[in-house]
């Protein structure tokens, strides 16, 4: 009797909607190594097995945690976000006008492209497709590195601020409870 309950209850978990997920997830990744000999292209699949790291919030407290953290602080979060933008558009105008006098070749042919420029530079990516030629566009782009660097540490500093304060309330809450 015990090994029938055992059954069903695998049976159970095996139609439950995270095995199914788990399921998918490694016929994608199978699909993906033999479609080169069969000649399927999979690659707009491929973003089933980046979804993954989803299912691990049903087995940690961790990303509970860290979405709770961003609800609490998601008006500071989106102060940032505006931030970030005003400073792209900042520099995507001034690495502009700064890039085009260049008489001889111009690298920077419209805005869009400068504007992908600066947010290579605001993310600290900086394929090298774009290549400033001018001593003033290089100095507004060495300037918004710097800001670009500091605008990715204040939300990572929010954040962890914002987690340790829930951490230090979880755990007064607990040694209350414990206490009673």
């Amino acid at each position: 009797m015990y090994s029938r309950g055992l059954c069903w209850g695998r049976l159970d978990w095996f139609l439950s909607r995270h095995a199914m997920f788990d399921l998918g997830i490694l016929c994608v990744l199978y699909l993906g190594l033999f479609s080169s000999s069969i000649g399927v292209d999979m690659r707009s699949f491929q973003i089933l097995r980046m979804i993954q790291i989803l299912r691990f919030d049903r087995s940690t407290r961790a990303f509970r945690l860290l979405f709770r953290v961003i609800r609490d602080n998601a008006e500071d979060l989106l102060t940032v976000v505006f931030a970030a933008l005003c400073v792209l558009a900042l520099q995507s105008i001034c690495v502009y006008f700064a890039q085009s006098h260049e008489s001889k070749r111009r690298f920077l042919l419209t805005i869009l492209d400068s504007l992908w420029y600066s947010c290579e530079v605001l993310t600290t990516l900086c394929y090298g497709d774009v290549v400033l030629t001018t001593w003033e566009s290089k100095l507004v782009a060495a300037v918004f590195m710097f800001l670009g660097v500091g605008l990715l540490l204040v939300p990572t500093g929010g954040l962890l601020t914002g987690t340790l304060y829930l951490c230090e309330q979880i755990s007064s809450l607990q040694i209350m409870k414990n206490r009673n």
